[in-house]
């Protein structure tokens, strides 16, 4: 039987099933392909979750795989700023230098702006721009934007936690118009939802590391208060029961080194507030001209020279927090009148601004002067003083709660063992009654640096009467300046220490002198070491020398700044430390006793 040929027509049909079956299949392949690439992409971003590393390095790592995985050539991550309006991008690929400059450094404000970016910001949902000449969705922004970076087609996707915004990736092809299917930007918005669970949980991360960091940090913060007497007692468990309310103002009076800032310290570590800032400004510190802006802050162009963004102020920067106002008495009569309007309202305008601002902070106020005092004599605000009089806590000086003193003292003699490798362990009866019969005039905070002086420059385990000549002279009177060395007279040329007591603390100075200058002795070599050793026996027969000589004040003096030139080869500021006088002070003299005039003739 004779084959009919194949009629071309009858084939047609076939073999466009056929093709459109290949088409099907191809598209298949691809997608096969794309999806399998996707989740190879997020298998990726997602077992970053497992890993410590930095929340820089996972937004780099999502950038990067976003132009691998969907082949843009240019990708920005945008993340809101926690504390503000602010857009901010992080990290970008793809653009030239001055874009990247430019993107990095000008954040969206999501109160003003209007553009794509803030508008996946405040919808949550994704915007695809084919064409920006041809969407009504394009604003001037937008236009601005695209004439820089020469885009025509934008993709912008939320990063999403539940229902917070927290940033959103953006990616175009320059200036290539992107044709986009709805299953590629079904595709990029489910790796935008993997990459917002691993951000949050970088942040999340971050935020436990600062968390540890803050505890790690109270451990050393200095909120020990040593009380023996039944005054102490007092004052802190009224501490401890203020510190229990959230908001209470409160005011510390007392005279300067009682413990103000400490009691602060406390009132804040022990309330709900804890992890939240604990800011300290001294009002009395602080310029005149400045310190409304140094509290309050101030809006962008209020001044000449300012922050261009403005500046956030001390009550800003403590919102959630504590803030102590140390000094509270010197605050100007028109800072006084703001700081109340605050206290009232728990709100403020920053200086050159139009809008309020409300923060949460619990403020203490401190002074070492009486407010009611004060304010009965017109220099404080009656008003402000009944504000702040909420909680007043007041702490009594050293020489009224005499049985502090000795354990105030070992407990800062054990600090001080620690800190300079010492091994101190007790103090004896004599130098005890130095220390309780002492007036303390500057507090626990003089106590404190007389411990400190003692474990400092003394050796040996138990604090005996002559380390504490510093703080009785001869007479028995006491020694309140303590900036003078103890062979210069006090009281119009009356050299009150005997020899051997000036001989004793010209060798602390110095051990002083040879511990402030431990970076020039780490300089040496062991040879230089050996001759240091020397140049100290030489310094003490310095001392030696000066009470060998039976001449006046003003002659031994001289012999002894003479002689401590010559050890330290002329250098007067070494030689001043050494003596423990000023450099001013050690000028005067080789002026006057014409030193370098007799060196120059020699």
């Amino acid at each position: 039987m004779e084959r009919r040929p194949e009629d071309p027509e009858d084939k047609g049909p076939d073999m466009a099933v056929k093709g459109a079956a290949r088409e099907r299949t191809d598209r298949y392949i691809l997608d096969a392909a794309r999806k399998e690439k996707l989740l190879s992409s997020i298998h990726k971003i997602s077992s970053l979750l497992t890993k410590p590393i930095t929340l820089d390095r996972i937004l780099t790592e999502i950038v990067k795989e976003t132009s691998r995985v969907f082949g843009f050539t240019r990708v920005a991550i945008f993340l809101r700023d926690e504390d503000s309006s602010l857009l901010e991008c992080k990290y970008l690929i793809g653009f030239k230098p001055a874009e990247r400059e430019r993107a990095l450094t000008r954040p969206f404000r999501l109160d003003r702006h209007e553009c794509i970016e803030t508008a996946v910001m405040k919808t949550g949902k994704t915007v695809y721009i084919k064409d920006h000449a041809k969407d009504d969705r394009i604003t001037d922004i937008d236009l601005k934007i695209s004439a820089i970076h020469k885009r025509v087609s934008t993709l912008a996707v939320p990063l999403m936690i539940k229902k917070d915004v927290i940033g959103l990736l953006e990616a175009d092809r320059n200036d290539v118009k992107m044709d986009l299917t709805k299953s590629e930007i079904k595709s990029f918005s489910i790796f935008a939802n993997q990459a917002s669970i691993v951000i949050e949980n970088a942040k999340l991360q971050e935020r436990n590391k600062k968390r540890i960091e803050q505890l790690l940090s109270w451990q050393e913060v200095e909120t020990d208060m040593v009380c023996e007497s039944e005054e102490m007692k007092g004052v802190l468990a009224q501490t401890l029961k203020i510190a229990r309310s959230y908001d209470t103002t409160v005011l510390i009076e007392g005279e300067t080194g009682t413990g103000k800032e400490i009691v602060a310290r406390i009132l804040h570590y022990h309330s709900s507030r804890v992890g939240k800032p604990y800011i300290r400004i001294n009002c009395g510190a602080i310029s005149k001209d400045l310190v409304e802006s140094e509290l309050f802050g101030y809006d962008k162009g209020t001044f000449t020279g300012g922050l261009q963004e403005g500046k956030k102020g001390i009550f800003e920067l403590a919102d959630g927090g504590t803030l102590l106002l140390d000094e509270i008495s010197e605050l100007l009569p028109s800072t006084q009148v703001k700081l109340l309007r605050f206290l009232e309202e728990r709100e403020f305008y920053p200086v050159g601004g139009s809008e309020t601002k409300k923060v949460d902070v619990r403020v203490v106020a401190a002074t070492n002067r009486k407010l009611e005092q004060l304010t009965a004599e017109g220099k404080f605000r009656k008003d402000l003083y009944y504000r702040l009089n909420i909680a007043k806590i007041s702490l009594p000086p050293l020489r009224e709660r005499k049985k502090d003193i000795l354990p105030i003292a070992l407990f800062f003699m054990d600090k001080f063992n620690q800190t300079y490798g010492k091994r101190f362990q007790e103090i004896s009866k004599e130098a005890r009654e130095i220390l309780v019969d002492a007036p303390w005039t500057g507090n626990v905070r003089e106590l404190k640096n007389a411990v400190d002086r003692v474990v400092l420059m003394e050796e040996g385990s138990v604090i005996e009467p002559r380390h504490l000549a510093f703080v009785v002279n001869s007479d028995g009177g006491y020694d309140r300046g303590g900036e003078a060395p103890a062979w210069e007279s006090r009281d119009g040329g009356r050299d009150f220490l005997d020899a051997a007591s000036r001989d004793r603390l010209l060798m602390e100075a110095l051990r002083y002198f040879a511990m402030m200058n431990s970076d020039y002795e780490r300089r040496r070599d062991r040879t230089d070491r050996d001759d240091g050793a020397a140049n100290l026996e030489r310094a003490k027969n310095i001392s030696e020398s000066a009470s060998s000589s039976s001449g006046s004040l003003d002659e031994r003096n001289r012999d002894l700044l003479i002689k401590a030139l010559d050890v330290c080869e002329g250098n007067t500021s070494r030689a001043a430390r050494m003596l423990g006088i000023s450099r001013p002070t050690a000028v005067y003299r080789i002026r006057k006793y014409g030193i370098g005039r007799e060196k120059k003739g020699g």
